[in-house]
């Protein structure tokens, strides 16, 4: 597909039936502990929030206002290292799948 790999029915797995094991032991160490989570100490008085904040910040602001506003004064430095990452990306995989050319070694 994008990168030009040949046929999927030529492509061998790599992976065992080990692989397989291996990543169900984590994912069960993962949910496990997800489950233990909320059963740890509670939050400090301070980040408790009312219960209508959601409702209130809804109001103040839009849906979109409610994610744009912290994304762009708090987090504008991660944002922007994001969009440049993404786009070398996107320009490393349109180059992968360009291919080489023929007889080009």
């Amino acid at each position: 597909m994008l990168l030009n790999l040949g046929h999927p029915s030529e492509l061998a797995a790599p992976r065992g039936k080990w692989w397989k094991l291996a990543a169900g032991l984590v994912g069960l160490g993962l949910i496990s502990e997800i489950m233990v989570v909320p059963l740890g100490p509670q939050l400090p008085d301070q980040f408790d929030r009312a219960t209508d904040f959601n409702e209130k910040q809804l109001q103040k602001l839009n849906a979109v206002g409610i994610i744009a506003e912290p994304l762009f004064r708090d987090y504008l430095l991660a944002f922007e290292l994001t969009s440049v990452l993404l786009l070398v990306a996107i320009a490393g995989a349109v180059v992968l799948a360009r291919g080489r050319a023929a007889g080009a070694r």
